[in-house]
């Protein structure tokens, strides 16, 4: 009895060791197991159903439907952290369910181009009469849309008056099929709209942007799981004189503009890009230098707090 015990102590921690590294225990291939193998169980989800197909910002129990009485337990959820890799998410050694954890939306797993990650549950039991049942089941998780990329591809002045230009703006994006741009204009109240349901990839065309005063596009991408937005600045065409005239707030904005924040003693303490940047530094009193291109437009001196 001792060296039963013995020996199936010895297979729970071989088990435990293989599900660490990823690689379900029923995977294995061994002729020395003293252990006979069934693998006639199923894993359930009442919640995701047949399809398994689910939410990855939900928790979910999984459980094993079955009149068998398991001595031991173990349960284990991975996750593709990149091609070919996979990482333990949770595991359990008790019980024939099993809870998988809601994920934050900054997690690092491998999501697919549709926004999806495929995980896999496995589970080993042993029952008393020294028979090890297996199960394994394939999931898939649905994420929120993420923009990967967007670009201006080009700026090309207006044949009938060169103040005036179209802009060809592109995103690239996974999870989504609904794809919003807005043009926001300083000088123009309302909001210029454009949308497209091509998957993976948009290309927009803004025409009559102005060029003076700031110009951006707020591109946004949806599904049911959430959303992700972006905003690509406009460069503007104005002279170095009539960036001179714009407030510390509108140059901020424009983004046309480089503004260095020096210290009251000169030192250079870095770019600043927002007021939000500006209010956050640690100084009660700082010079900004602001550049057109190469060229000096003006220096402010500004109150932090």
């Amino acid at each position: 009895m001792r060296h039963a015990s013995s020996l199936m102590v010895a297979v729970v921690m071989t088990a435990v060791a293989l599900f660490s590294y990823g690689v379900p225990f029923f995977a294995q291939k061994s002729t020395t197991t003293p252990y006979r193998m069934s693998d006639e169980l199923m894993i359930e989800c009442d919640e995701l159903g047949t399809s398994l197909s689910g939410s990855a910002y939900k928790d979910y129990t999984f459980s094993i439907n079955t009149s068998l009485e398991f001595v031991t337990c173990l349960w284990q959820y991975v996750l593709p952290i990149r091609e070919g890799v996979t990482e333990e998410v949770a595991s359990s050694t008790s019980g024939t369910s099993f809870t998988i954890p809601a994920l934050n939306e900054d997690n690092e797993y491998d999501c697919s181009t549709s926004a999806e990650l495929h995980g896999v549950i496995s589970f080993v039991g042993w029952t008393a009469d020294g028979v090890v049942h297996t199960a394994r089941c394939d999931i898939t998780l649905d994420m929120k849309p993420h923009i990967t990329q967007a670009n201006i591809v080009s700026i090309t002045p207006c044949s009938y008056d060169e103040t005036w230009y179209d802009v060809v703006i592109e995103a690239y994006y996974i999870g989504s099929h609904y794809v919003h741009m807005y043009l926001e204009s300083e000088y123009t109240p309302m909001m210029t709209a454009k949308f497209s349901d091509n998957h993976d990839y948009t290309s927009v065309t803004f025409t009559d942007v102005d060029s003076y005063g700031y110009a951006k596009i707020h591109i946004e991408v949806e599904n049911d799981y959430g959303s992700d937005k972006t905003v690509l600045k406009i460069p503007g065409m104005m002279s170095d004189c009539q960036y001179e005239s714009l407030t510390l707030e509108k140059l901020l904005a424009d983004g046309s503009c480089t503004i260095d924040a020096y210290g009251i003693d000169g030192t250079h303490i870095g770019k600043v890009g927002s007021m939000g940047e500006l209010d956050n530094l640690d100084e009660e009193l700082v010079i900004l230098r602001v550049y057109h291109g190469n060229t000096l437009i003006k220096t402010i001196k500004h109150p932090c707090r």
